[in-house]
């Protein structure tokens, strides 16, 4: 039964409405020319998608496009990993970044922003700063 449906399966049918599109047999081959997007990316953007594409093409996938926003938020994340190379898993999240470290959380809107949040530097000089609550003992 199971030598049946195999040669059933590589028959691929005999009706008129069956498609058979040549296999692209190198990548060379899969390239195009067609438009990336993002016009002011970098030549090696370029040349990556462009290679990529040729991949994608002849797995006969869409082909990929380059969004400058995109573009810009992945070398922002780049530059960040560079300068934080402390792997350490307690300096990950809302805390990382701070402490005098450079990266997340250098800037004054994000520094300002974690601080009101209640990170420990924060906590520690709101409680220098803190005057002495009267006491309700009578």
């Amino acid at each position: 039964m199971s030598t049946l449906l195999l040669l059933l399966l590589a028959c691929a049918g005999d009706s008129d409405d069956t498609v058979i599109v040549p296999a692209k047999v190198s990548v060379d081959d899969a390239c195009t020319e067609d438009n990336f997007g993002d016009p002011g990316a970098s030549e090696a953007a370029l040349e990556a998608i462009y290679r990529a594409n040729c991949y994608r093409n002849l797995l006969g996938l869409d082909l990929g496009v380059l969004n400058a926003n995109l573009n810009t938020a992945a070398q922002a994340h780049a530059d960040y990993m560079q300068t934080e190379q402390d792997p350490r898993p307690q300096r990950a999240g809302r805390e990382a970044g701070l402490h005098g470290r450079p990266g997340l959380g250098s800037g004054g809107g994000r520094r300002a922003g974690a601080q009101r949040r209640g990170s420990p530097s924060a906590r520690s000089s709101a409680k220098a700063q803190a005057p002495a609550r009267p006491s309700m003992a009578g």
